[in-house]
């Protein structure tokens, strides 16, 4: 395949990052700058909207799972597609609450279109490329999640002022048209991704890739007071305003906007993917530990600011490391286990605060788990950059192995 002109490559960039700028910045983050208009409405209370936060993550963990599977039966284009209309029609359906239980119905199948969006948009970014153009191309495209939760966050107090339904519509409606706009680079053509087998990994790339596995995965549940419950600390704990803690969920948003192409596109490209992978659980670890130390709400802000960065940073470094080491053929295959890994994380975090909720532990209680978790990930990350240095070259995937 040649390698794409300069306007295909623009569009392709532009699509992926409206892509994950819909179903991963909007379907799926949306939902903590919504909390407090829901918390007000009494549609929710927080064990309740832990709860049902980890039924969308549980849904992505699903997702993630079937993904190599569905790819390669229907083609990676036309999964995408029918995910991106679950999407539009999930979000329309949370507008109306009919209880707890069609919230949560909603926000599993919100949870599909994440967890589709987070894998195959790399591999639908990609396709064609020469290497020296993967990182800068994924990190670009991940741009796009930063923007949608910025966009979120400020555009949902302006519509939520009696109600959260308007917040809903409005994310159904990007999404939408995020979907009309990406309809030609979802093409239902089979890509080398799913028309051919993954190449074995050897023992040593193998051991690398699941300690890079573990490390993500806790990297993800060290993420889920900020990602989830940072608009809802700001009201509940720090007293702040319901339409102001939305909007300071910006601030999330604002560090998942820059973590692709700081981390990504540049730590990555002069530093190495394996020093990115420690820089970004380190800048997690980071975020933390303002919370922690601190009750203010501007450093609680700037750690949302971190914490995203950190977080958008970590997931195209990840899929860049998949590449480098199981090979185009392998990519689909690992990304999704790690995808499964990191929504696994985030759901166990997320039952794990609803927990905590329900015993009335409080906010502070999931900060200081999460600084558990985060001091253990950048362990195995380090561990990850030294194992993944000795991989034998033998051992590293980059053949493909036809069907």
């Amino acid at each position: 395949m040649t390698a794409p002109t300069s306007p295909r490559l623009a569009y392709r960039i532009l699509a992926g990052m409206a892509l994950l700028l819909a179903g991963v910045g909007m379907v799926r983050y949306a939902y903590g700058p919504l909390l407090p208009s829901m918390f007000h409405a009494k549609w929710l209370d927080p064990t309740s909207a832990a709860y049902i936060g980890s039924v969308n993550f549980a849904a992505n963990v699903l997702m993630a799972m079937l993904c190599p599977a569905l790819t390669r039966r229907f083609t990676v284009g036309r999964v995408m597609r029918w995910t991106m209309m679950i999407g539009v029609l999930s979000t329309a359906a949370n507008a109306f609450d009919f209880g707890i239980i069609w919230i949560g119905a909603c926000r599993a199948l919100a949870g599909a279109t994440a967890g589709t969006a987070i894998i195959l948009t790399p591999i639908l970014c990609i396709q064609g490329l020469e290497r020296s153009k993967r990182s800068v191309v994924v990190g670009l495209a991940f741009f796009g999640s930063g923007v949608g939760v910025v966009a979120a966050s400020l555009l949902i107090p302006m519509v939520t002022t009696t109600s959260p339904e308007g917040g809903w519509l409005l994310i159904s409606g990007v999404t939408l048209a995020a979907t009309i706009f990406t309809w030609k680079l979802m093409q239902p053509v089979h890509t080398t991704a799913s028309a051919t087998k993954p190449a074995p990994l050897g023992p040593s790339a193998r051991r690398a890739m699941l300690v890079l596995l573990c490390g993500y995965t806790l990297f993800a549940m060290c993420s889920v007071p900020h990602a989830i419950f940072l608009s809802a600390y700001l009201h509940d704990r720090l007293h702040v305003g319901r339409d102001n803690a939305a909007m300071a969920y910006a601030a999330f948003g604002i560090g998942l906007a820059i973590g692709g192409p700081l981390i990504s596109s540049l730590i990555a490209r002069f530093a190495g993917l394996r020093t990115a992978t420690v820089v970004s659980a380190a800048l997690g670890a980071m975020a933390i530990t303002m919370v922690l130390a601190w009750e203010s709400v501007p450093l609680v802000i700037a750690s949302g600011v971190i914490m995203g960065t950190a977080q958008m940073g970590m997931v195209p470094v990840c899929s860049n490391c998949c590449l480098e080491l199981a090979g185009p053929t392998g990519h689909t295959r690992w990304w999704s286990i790690l995808s499964v890994g990191f929504t696994l994380g985030i759901s166990i975090g997320t039952l794990g605060i609803g927990a905590m909720f329900h015993a009335g532990w409080g906010y502070r209680a999931a900060f200081e788990v999460a600084a558990i978790a985060s001091a253990a990930s950048i362990t195995l990350m380090i561990t990850f950059w030294f194992l993944s240095q000795a991989a034998k070259p033998d051992d590293i995937a980059s053949a493909p192995v036809t069907a």
